[in-house]
């Protein structure tokens, strides 16, 4: 009777855990194809949605979160940058050198093309934003908002500084605004 009790328990948090995945893999898609951006068909989205949810899981991350603030550094173009920030999560090599260092230390970081190569690679992009994130997610005691401004700010700016003592500013903040948007 103890083993039969045993393998229901098992069996009930098994399906309940893949039910969970599913609505939050649903959940993840619909949102990437809410947008309504022309350059993503429906195959990029289901493909986007799995590797929000895998890095998400791996990093122990809210996955909503995750696809929040991909919209928001990117609006989901793989090919997203600009003079400081490239692919989807808007990886800042030069601010983020010694976790690109820890993260991938086969890759040479003097070669400034191929690293932005690398991070433009939306699987590679993905696994190294939710890294830094998750890093400063925990270094702010599981504050997710607060962990955003430092994603966006950098660890050491005098942004994040300054938001920390002053809510206001950081409750006004444009960047933590759209990213927390629907959160609730």
């Amino acid at each position: 009777m103890k083993k039969l009790l045993l393998l229901f328990i098992i069996y009930y948090s098994y399906a309940d855990n893949v039910a969970r995945e599913k609505t939050d893999f649903e959940q993840v898609t619909n949102y990437i194809n809410s947008h309504g951006y022309d350059y993503i068909n429906k195959m990029d989205a289901l493909k986007y949605a799995g590797m929000i949810i895998g890095k998400s899981e791996k990093y122990n991350l809210n996955p909503h979160f995750v696809a929040r603030l991909v919209n928001t550094e990117s609006r989901y173009k793989k090919t997203a940058g600009n003079r400081i920030a490239y692919g989807l999560m808007g990886i800042r090599p030069r601010f983020w050198s010694n976790d690109l260092g820890r993260m991938f230390p086969y890759l040479n970081l003097n070669n400034r093309y191929k690293v932005i190569k690398y991070i433009k690679n939306p699987y590679h992009g993905l696994e190294l934003g939710c890294f830094i994130l998750s890093n400063y997610i925990d270094d702010n005691n599981g504050d997710y908002s607060k962990g955003a401004l430092q994603y966006w700010a950098g660890r050491n700016s005098s942004h994040f500084r300054y938001a920390k003592r002053n809510k206001q500013y950081f409750l006004t903040n444009k960047y933590i605004k759209e990213i927390m948007a629907d959160a609730n």
